[in-house]
């Protein structure tokens, strides 16, 4: 890999679950029988670098829904570049009139390095580092939209388990803090989460509960009310 890509990396970009799709994604035999809309992607102009991310993985699903159209790199590269416009498109156009054919054509992985050299976030890592500082969950939310809006972060970083544990921990709601107490202490981020969905599962059901009024208790509420 060029080392103007190995500096991507290092820097936690692309996200960790990228890798499996390029540089060598290959589409999966079989699926649908007919077509799908449901991974159809937006196009992408390339004024908005937030937008990138979304894109491929909105091009990658339509790869999955419609293998039988994707069996190769090819396909995948044409069908990604017939959603570009603006200034992704100005981009695009001197490969189509370039002969013989550059690689990218035939490359799905590095085309998405492309995309990602022209029109990823700049300082991406660093921006996901600040939007987590300043991210909060509230006692009156639940933990689920918190615990996306983490993820969504998390993965430019480039942290390790030992620190996003300490980052999702120290943020979240007072509520959920004080169950997560009597329980070990995870070391794996995963464990945390599953551990802190958990505790609000458990927190809601209990506030539901004081909410409603046990059935007796409305019975001896009607008993007593005076009558009219």
């Amino acid at each position: 890999m060029p080392s103007h890509f190995q500096a991507l990396h290092l820097n936690g970009y692309p996200p960790a679950y990228w890798p499996q799709y390029p540089p060598y994604y290959v589409a999966p035999q079989g699926g649908f029988d007919k077509d799908s809309e449901m991974a159809k992607p937006d196009k992408f102009t390339g004024w908005d670098p937030s937008k990138l991310h979304p894109f491929i993985i909105s091009c990658i699903m339509a790869f999955d829904s419609r293998p039988h159209k994707f069996v190769t790199n090819h396909q995948q590269v044409l069908y990604a570049a017939s959603y570009l416009s603006g200034i992704a498109m100005i981009w695009w156009q001197p490969t189509l009139v370039t002969y013989p054919k550059l690689l990218i054509w035939g490359n799905w992985g590095e085309f998405v390095d492309q995309l990602n050299i022209y029109f990823r976030q700049p300082n991406w890592a660093q921006a996901s580092k600040h939007a987590l500082c300043v991210l909060k969950m509230y006692d009156h939310q639940h933990v689920n939209k918190y615990m996306i809006e983490f993820s969504k972060h998390m993965t430019h970083t480039g942290w390790n388990d030992v620190v996003l544990c300490g980052e999702f921990y120290w943020v979240l709601a007072e509520c959920i803090k004080d169950q997560l107490l009597s329980l070990d202490r995870p070391q794996m981020f995963q464990k945390l989460k599953a551990d802190t969905l958990k505790c609000d599962t458990h927190y809601w059901e209990h506030q539901g509960k004081k909410a409603t009024p046990s059935g007796r208790n409305r019975q001896s509420a009607s008993t007593s009310a005076p009558a009219k």
